[in-house]
């Protein structure tokens, strides 16, 4: 006999934080590197108060490559400086003054893990429909572009 007496919903993983201001916490601040190119990178978790989670990478790579103007360093910087600033509700020039230079990626992920972990602040979250190998349509979400992340 069939019966739905033991059944249960599968309750998926995580969930993901989708488009829209959502207020975040910083959850975990990691580095690594990329496993196409090595280049080194930080990641910055968020979660916010349904436990909803998204990552974000910030390049560390100085090398400026061919046909470029920026290195990710460049770009990734004003980004980290920006969630730094948010996140202490300070300025950028305050901010500056908090973050101390760091010698590796594993370095900076520890400085600026004690300076942020726990703390909160406001951050738009982009999406970008994609469609997968498998034909399914899906969205990428990620932090926002230029001004993202508020106190």
């Amino acid at each position: 006999m069939f019966d739905f007496q033991n059944a249960e919903i599968p309750q998926g993983g995580t969930p993901n934080l989708q488009p829209g201001i959502h207020n975040v916490k910083v959850e975990s601040i990691t580095n690594g590197l990329s496993q196409n190119t090595q280049a080194p990178f930080l990641e910055i978790t968020v979660v916010d108060s349904n436990n909803a989670k998204l990552n974000n990478r910030y390049y560390l790579n100085t090398v400026i490559g061919e046909g470029k103007q920026k290195s990710a360093w460049d770009i990734s910087k004003n980004a980290i400086l920006s969630i730094v600033a948010s996140c202490l509700s300070v300025t950028a020039d305050e901010a500056k003054a908090k973050l101390p230079a760091a010698k590796s990626a594993e370095d900076m992920a520890v400085k600026l893990s004690a300076l942020l972990v726990g703390k909160e602040m406001k951050l738009k979250v982009i999406g970008e429909e994609k469609i997968a190998n498998s034909g399914t349509k899906y969205v990428n979400t990620s932090f926002g572009q230029g001004v993202f992340v508020e106190s």
